[in-house]
């Protein structure tokens, strides 16, 4: 029996599980599925419904640290989050990280399993698993390794279905294509398994919607198309109304599905998009004057005293949703280069900040920076001493340091960028990676540092190991940047990140999310405009003294303010999906009269 049969077989099996589902499931890759999950799993908490998120599989390096140790898929963690819930492996029980080469790192309920090469398998689609059952490749089609395969899906979903009312899946790339029908896991299969109602997403903003949402209908086996609910057009920019006559052609044309929505775009919501696609295009300001031309003395972003932070463009750069919390800010234009052209004496004014994000293959990256001119650029501006000041996150601390080196007997050592001097990385590729939540006090270059003793936390996702020798402290300019807590919440003798005590600002942490304290990243910000010879921001200087929740807050608000806009946007969307569901309670009404 082929796989395809056992697909054919799991779509003609009862469904198992009697908890509602909906799948929001695409006509392509950054349809913008993941957001509207994000929306339904918000208006449905609001609603008092007791829901949660799945993805079966994710494409994606961006990644995030659950409680139990094991890591998810960010836009899952994010929709856990409108859900009101702790993020879990369950939520998203596969997920595979590109890795340089072609390799992929397999991810099963949280927990590095294996590497595989798309060259051997199908692995490289969105849409396609990897055999992590550990059969043969040569046998990855075969009944036995897609039913395993399948199995630890199925029973993931199964556990999170048992305890909540509603689960709202989402799908993963397009869900008609046909060379995958056969083999691909994370959409239909699960769709017929939950027997979930389908909502089938298309964004117009690319062009092409009449084709993408109609030409996968009538690529989509009937019973598989009977279950689709509804369209829904995404990203219209203008007024909905302008669509009416599209819609009328949709409606037409689709064999009786209608249109639940158009969804118009929202300025200013950062979700934390995850699909390479989205950040290959990232570029964040308030003010246009800044975003299509490098920024100049009469430009926006000084007139107004902008904070200009640039983001070097990785090839395999991961967790750039590191930077989501300060692209909200209104002071901030964050700014992703892959060339450091725009970077100098030669190009003013100088950016505030160079960040190096995350990376999924350190090696590779550090070589693309010399390669790039990046290196150079980088040295540069540490050797000024200027008011630049250049940050590392997790691969990028790793870079910043003076060598980085395979465990003793995999390979040379290589030269690291020398701004963290002395700072050595052993990688660990045959030992359990770090995944675990941290949380600590920022210690900075030492006691003047106007941010000693702020709270941050953020999660660890790494492979490498970095320390220093041990030297007199006097003969270094290194000093640890965080002092970590421990479980309790109470201080430990473990440190994280290193920060120069020179003149020279730089400094490089594991921990991911170290924006996302609303206080440090205020405080932060506020420094650098002092570096700048600006004043502090008032309005941020004032929401300081706010309560410790203040950024939980934050996101809580940003999250209702898109749930709002969907259910504005497409007043039929829930009623056709939830309606028998959300006929019992009025609190999601009254939610939305009280927001309004």
């Amino acid at each position: 029996m082929s796989a395809a049969a056992a697909s054919s077989a799991s779509r003609e099996s009862p469904p198992t599980v009697r908890t509602l589902a909906v799948a929001v499931l695409g006509t392509a890759s950054n349809v913008g599925k993941s957001a509207v999950c994000v929306a339904l799993c918000r208006l449905l908490h609001r609603a008092g419904v007791r829901v949660a998120p799945f993805k079966a599989q994710n494409l994606s390096n961006e990644s995030v640290a659950c409680t139990s140790g094991g890591e998810i898929g960010r836009a899952q963690a994010m929709q856990a989050a409108a859900c009101g819930l702790t993020p879990c492996v369950e939520m998203n029980p596969v997920l595979l990280k590109p890795e340089a080469n072609g390799s992929m790192e397999v991810v099963v309920l949280g927990r590095p399993l294996r590497r595989v090469h798309s060259s051997s398998s199908s692995a490289s689609a969105s849409s396609s698993t990897p055999d992590f059952s550990g059969s043969s490749l040569k046998k990855e089609n075969s009944k036995t390794s897609w039913e395993k395969r399948f199995a630890v899906i199925r029973e993931a979903y199964d556990r999170l279905a048992s305890q909540f009312e509603v689960i709202v899946i989402e799908g993963a790339g397009s869900c008609a294509e046909l060379n995958l029908m056969s083999t691909e896991v994370p959409n239909w299969p699960v769709v017929r398994h939950a027997n979930a109602h389908v909502l089938l997403v298309g964004d117009v903003s690319r062009g092409g919607v009449f084709a993408q949402l109609l030409g996968t209908l009538a690529l989509l086996p009937a019973v598989d198309r009977a279950r689709v609910r509804g369209l829904l057009v995404n990203r219209f920019h203008g007024d909905p109304a302008l669509f009416d006559e599209g819609v009328h052609l949709l409606q037409e044309r689709s064999g009786g599905v209608p249109v639940l929505g158009v969804l118009s775009h929202l300025e200013g919501v950062c979700l934390g998009e995850e699909d390479e696609l989205a950040v290959c295009t990232r570029c964040h300001c308030r003010h246009s004057a800044t975003v299509m031309s490098p920024p100049s003395p009469s430009s926006a972003a000084t007139q107004l005293h902008l904070l200009y932070i640039v983001v070097i463009r990785l090839p395999h750069l991961s967790n750039h949703a590191d930077l989501c919390a300060l692209e909200r800010e209104e002071d901030v234009c964050v700014r992703y280069l892959d060339q450091p052209d725009w970077i100098g004496e030669t190009a003013p004014p100088a950016p505030h900040c160079i960040v190096i994000p995350g990376t999924k293959d350190t090696l590779a990256d550090l070589q693309w920076l010399h390669a790039s001119g990046w290196a150079r650029t980088l040295q540069q501006t540490a050797a000024r001493c200027g008011a630049t000041e250049l940050v590392g996150i997790c691969g990028g601390l790793q870079m910043l340091g003076e060598q980085l080196r395979p465990e003793e007997g995999d390979g040379p050592a290589v030269a690291g960028l020398s701004l963290l001097p002395g700072l050595c990385t052993v990688f660990r590729p045959h030992r359990e990676k770090t995944v675990r939540l941290v949380a600590g006090q920022w210690l900075g270059a030492g006691p003047a540092d106007p941010l000693r003793g702020l709270e941050v936390h953020g999660y660890e996702v790494h492979t490498g190991l970095s320390t220093t020798p041990s030297v007199n402290a006097t003969e270094s300019v290194l000093s640890p940047l965080i002092a970590l807590h421990t479980d309790r919440g109470t201080p430990s003798h473990n440190t994280d990140g290193y920060v120069r005590t020179d003149r020279c600002h730089c400094w490089g942490t594991y921990m991911h999310g170290v924006w996302d304290s609303h206080t440090f990243r205020g405080a932060w910000l506020d420094r650098l405009r002092e570096r700048a010879g600006w004043s502090p921001l008032d309005k941020r200087r004032r929401s300081l003294t706010a309560a410790s929740d203040v950024q939980v807050a934050a996101e809580d608000l940003e999250l209702d303010r898109f749930a709002l806009h969907v259910a504005s946007c497409c007043p039929l969307l829930l009623p056709s999906l939830f309606g028998s569901l959300l006929c019992s309670t009025t609190s999601l009404i009254d939610w939305h009269t009280e927001q309004a």
